[in-house]
């Protein structure tokens, strides 16, 4: 089973759209098959222009690409292994990056700035995620969606850094624990 779980890369929590036919504006239906994918292919939430966009998978990647792209924006992929299986998380429409392309990526990171660039009605982040080979390879690229699957069902409704704080915070009094323990068995062994 695939434990595969994903944060909120910023702190909104406002979708204006999602992945499929079923969650994309219909007016803008058009526009995506003119682009030739069937529907919107990620989540779109909503930003404040220069909002902070962090890396939300748990453990580590690496940027695999920055570039700049007439439709996109400008944007950042992250290839991340869970589980034996491999991805690539898309972060488009961004105002500037600060990341490299090579740059090892830790739960939390700072990848950009949201902007509007590219096609895009508004300051908002496209999230897009795709399975890969162990080359970091999209496959299924012809899924109707250039190989993005829905990355809804692994999205976990918390900010990637309130999730870093909690998990800090758990280790400290698990610490701690640990700690109180050893000094109980010292104490029994004099």
């Amino acid at each position: 089973m695939n434990m595969l779980k994903l944060y909120r890369p910023l702190k909104s929590t406002l979708m204006t759209q999602g992945y499929g036919p079923e969650h994309t504006k219909p007016e803008m239906l058009p526009q995506y098959q003119a682009m030739g994918i069937s529907a919107h292919n990620g989540i779109d939430w909503v930003a404040q222009d220069g909002e902070d966009i962090r890396f939300n998978g748990t453990g580590s990647g690496f940027v695999l690409e920055v570039s700049l792209d007439e439709k996109a924006g400008l944007g950042v992929v992250v290839c991340f292994e869970k589980d034996n299986k491999y991805y690539k998380a898309i972060f488009w429409h961004l105002k500037s990056v600060a990341v490299k392309e090579q740059d090892r990526v830790e739960s939390g990171t700072l990848l950009g700035a949201a902007d509007s660039t590219g096609w895009s009605t508004g300051t908002h982040l496209h999230f897009g995620l795709k399975e890969c080979d162990q080359n970091w390879n999209t496959i299924n690229r012809d899924n109707g969606y250039d190989g993005a699957i829905n990355p809804e069902p692994y999205f976990q409704n918390y900010y990637i850094l309130d999730l870093k704080k909690q998990l800090e915070g758990q280790m400290v009094v698990l610490f701690q624990r640990i700690l109180e323990l050893l000094k109980q068995l010292l104490w029994l062994k004099k």
